[in-house]
């Protein structure tokens, strides 16, 4: 019988509509220097059709709806970052979402999806400063891979991960605060660890799902 393995932490970036190439590779080099995993960047899709997605009234896409289908595209286990040019809108929250992000979990795998037109809306005419621009849609990007990693909201006024009602400050550069970046890290240590699960000992499979369960547990 052959031995089950699970792969180590690697994101998935993906452009659905009309976004640029460069938009994914910068992504990526984010995401590998602050969350220190491997980010690859697969092919490009289209937009879904409207049927079930679309709320024409709103001219957007429903979250949980979009969801469903790159859930559905997505390999068991894959870990998905959709970069889109698209409006989100929640029902959920009666309003537009400049990202969102399901719970990475061990063999589910996760979809983080994030709107370049939402991130950049609330800049107005800093829009056209390009630093503030990038600045703003990579710190979405990192907020909602927080998520995904199980981080809640932070105070830190120097933190990605600031409630939505907040404003990351366009002038910096995106990036975690000390007590976030630490948390992070270790969940993403755990799912690593979870690669070499069939391995372990028994006692070594309790002590993981302890430490998996201390982080599943915390509300975001």
């Amino acid at each position: 019988m052959s031995e089950i393995r699970y792969p180590k932490v690697v994101f998935q970036i993906v452009t659905m509509g009309n976004i640029p190439p460069h938009f994914a590779v910068a992504a990526s080099v984010i995401i590998q220097f602050e969350l220190g995993v491997e980010a690859k960047i697969a092919e490009a899709i289209g937009l879904p059709n409207p049927d079930g997605c679309f709320l024409p009234d709103k001219r957007a896409y429903e979250n949980r709806a979009i969801h469903r289908y790159l859930t559905g595209l997505k390999p068991e286990g894959a870990r998905l970052l959709v970069i889109t040019d698209a409006a989100i809108y929640s029902q959920e929250a009666n309003s537009y979402v400049h990202g969102s992000s399901d719970f990475c979990l061990p063999r589910k795998g996760s979809v983080t999806i994030v709107s370049v037109l939402l991130a950049a809306m609330g800049l107005g005419e800093a829009r056209e400063n390009v630093d503030k621009f990038y600045n703003c849609v990579f710190a979405t990007i990192l907020h909602e891979m927080g998520h995904a990693g199980n981080l809640a909201h932070c105070d830190d006024a120097g933190c990605v991960m600031q409630s939505g009602a907040k404003k990351y400050p366009a002038e910096l550069p995106p990036a975690y605060c000390q007590t976030c970046s630490v948390r992070l890290h270790s969940y993403l240590d755990i799912l690593n660890r979870y690669a070499d699960y069939e391995r372990l000992t028994d006692k070594e499979k309790v002590k993981w799902y302890q430490e998996y369960i201390q982080f599943a547990r915390v509300k975001r």
